[in-house]
Parts: structure tokens; sequence; C-alpha cells
């Protein structure tokens, strides 16, 4: 439900909401006024956009709510596995009206903010965190913990039985593969018997110890082997031993490098960068997110160096930086404003001649007449 709300001025002087698309900065506005009295909604971004974006059908809302959560303007969390989005400063801002109830959804320690009221229902200064979403969470923790545990324990119950039985029937295939009667008497510790078989001396094309023409297993007798089936390969394995390599790993190091270069220190890696650089690469491509994220860090931009150059401002300003570094020409604020202008002056100087040559026109059909 949208609400009344009391959006400043000073907004419209905020440089870093300033680098976003024009549709996101409209709908952190809009955002305002969906958020309840702490600054919290429920973070679904297809019913934000169908509230406040019902006539913009192909804006994509959950790539604006990260934009503004890369810039620190919400935060996207979860609590209890519901997601939620929490505007910030927004009590510093806003004060809503006395009988405005109280919000039902927790902050990111999953805490709900309650106020004292008055018999009329209006709310006092005075306000308490109830911990009741934390009681429930201890209580399910400790349910989950005992589940565990008993499971845990029947685990290991059934990992002792199957144990002992391989065991068994190990012991009973090494009595059936080697029995006593091969086995001379020596001096030598069976310690110090190597397990290594004996060498092949038969015809080539023989089928291998341990196995015959019926495929079963079998072992020559007055020949002591370590006999051992052929198995395939089992490709599922395989492919599981294979480690997965990133799509961000390449442009990663690529930035980090660079920043260390530039800064003397290693950049930060959370949750919320890893997001951020993989939006990057979607955007760009695998094989250019590399140079066009080093090309970034040597940016002099003026709002880059000032930022210092975090990855939140490589996402928002990806197609940009790639059209730089594709055409090695920066355009900076300056080259801006002076384009800017030549147009202008172009725009003006077309006029003039659309006007004299209108009038050059009216005085022809003049002396015709």
């Amino acid at each position: 439900m949208a609400r009344s709300r009391n959006i400043k001025p000073s907004i419209m002087d905020n440089e870093e909401l300033a680098e976003l698309d024009p549709l996101t900065r409209l709908l952190f506005i809009y955002l305002w006024m969906l958020a309840d009295r702490e600054g919290r909604l429920e973070d679904r971004p297809k019913r934000i956009a169908a509230q406040a974006l019902a006539y913009d059908r192909a804006a994509d809302a959950d790539a604006m709510l990260n934009d503004l959560a890369s810039y620190g303007f919400i935060k996207r969390y979860q609590v209890d596995g519901k997601k939620f989005i929490q505007i910030a400063n927004f009590t510093k801002h806003q004060t809503p009206h006395g009988t405005e109830r109280d919000s039902s959804i927790p902050d990111e320690n999953g805490e709900i903010t309650v106020y004292e009221r008055t018999d009329k229902g209006y709310v006092t200064k005075a306000k308490q965190l109830t911990n009741e979403s934390l009681t429930v969470k201890q209580q399910l923790s400790n349910e989950t913990l005992t589940v565990k545990q008993q499971l845990s324990n029947e685990t290991l119950t059934v990992k002792q039985q199957l144990s002992n039985e391989t065991l068994t029937v190990k012991q009973q295939n090494d009595n059936a593969l080697i029995p006593d009667s091969l086995i001379p008497d020596s001096p030598i510790p069976d310690s110090l018997i190597p397990d290594s078989p004996i060498p092949d001396s038969r015809p080539s094309g023989a089928l291998p110890y341990g196995t015959s023409d019926s495929g079963e297993f079998s072992v020559p007798s007055g020949s002591v082997a370590v006999a051992k089936r052929n198995m395939p390969p089992d490709k599922k394995l395989a492919e599981k031993s294979k480690k997965s390599v990133p799509v961000t790993g390449e442009t990663w190091d690529a930035y980090s490098d660079a920043y260390r270069k530039r800064y003397g220190t290693n950049p930060v890696r959370n949750a919320t960068v890893s997001g951020q650089l993989a939006q990057f690469v979607k955007r760009i491509g695998i094989g250019e997110s590399p140079h066009v994220a080093r090309f970034f860090v040597f940016h002099n931009n003026n709002f880059y160096v000032q930022k210092m150059h975090t990855v939140g401002l490589l996402l928002a300003d990806a197609e940009k930086l790639r059209t730089e570094w594709a055409t090695g020409r920066v355009m900076t604020s300056v080259e801006a404003r002076q384009t800017d202008s030549r147009q202008n002056n172009f725009n003006v100087f077309n006029q003039l001649i659309e006007e004299k040559e209108r009038r050059k026109n009216e005085r022809n059909k003049q002396e015709n007449h």
C-alpha cells in the first residue's frame, strides 16, 4: 500500500544518485512511498514493478534494485528465508503519521520495532525491539540440531554395521584368494612381503588374471597373484572431479591486479562484489571483461577517483567503459560540455539558414505574382 512521504529537494543534488539511470532514480523515490514507517518493504521485484512502474512494462525492477543496493541507497537482506528491503536513512528523513501502524517486517537482525501508543492510537516516543523472531529462530535451531544429532547417530550406527560387514567380507575374500597352503614358511615377517603380482609369462592374447571366458572372477590354481576386476571409469565421478572455473575469475584477477598497482592494497571481495562482477561479465562478455576492468581502474574520471574505482561503478557504467576501451577515446565531463555547446551552436546555425531560405522563397513567390 502506497503512503504519503516527504521527498526533500536535496535529493536532486545527490551526485551518486545522478550516476544511475533516470528510471532507476524514479523507482528510488517510489520506494519511499511503498515502504512502511521503518523504511522497509518486501523484496518482490515483480510486485514492486507492478505498483511503481505500471506504465513501464519493459523495466527490469530487479536490476534497478541491484544498482540502488550497489550504491548504498537500499539494502537487500533475508530473514527466515524471506527477502526484504531497507531504505538507507529512512527514519532520518521521514516523520510518519502518528497513527500509522508499526512495521511488521523485521530488520536484518530479525527484530521488529514496536511503539508505545496513546489511547487514541498515536505513537509516543518510547519504542522497543521485540525478539519474537529470534525466539522462534532459537527454537527451530534447537529442534534442527536435535534432529541432526539423531540422524548423525543413526548414520554412524549404519556406517559401523556396514564397516563390520565389509571387514568380514574382505577377510573371507582374502582367505579365498590366498590360501594358507600357498604361503611358504619364511622367517621374513608378513609386513615385509610385497603385494606385487607375479610377472605374466602367459602367451599373448590370454585373458588377465581374475577373469575367464564367461566373465566370472577366478584365480588360476598354483599361482599367487593380486587379482583385480577391470572396471570402466565412472563418467559421472570424472566430471565431478573436474574443478569448475568461475566465469568471473579472469575479470577479478585483472581488476585486483590493476587495483593493487594503483592503490597499493587488495580490493574488497564479498558477496555483493561477486554479484556485481557476475552481472558485469554477463553484460560485457567473458572475453572483453578483464580488459575493460583493468582499463576502468586506471580511468581518471573525477567521480571514479573520488570513489576509488569500486566494482559498483564498473557495473553502473559497463557499456560506456567498454566503448571507451574499444575506441581508445575517453569522454571527460569537459569534452562532453564542449560537444554539447558545439551541438547547440550547430542547431542555432541551422535554424538561421532555414529562416533565411524561408524568407527567400516567400520573396520569390511575391515577385512571381
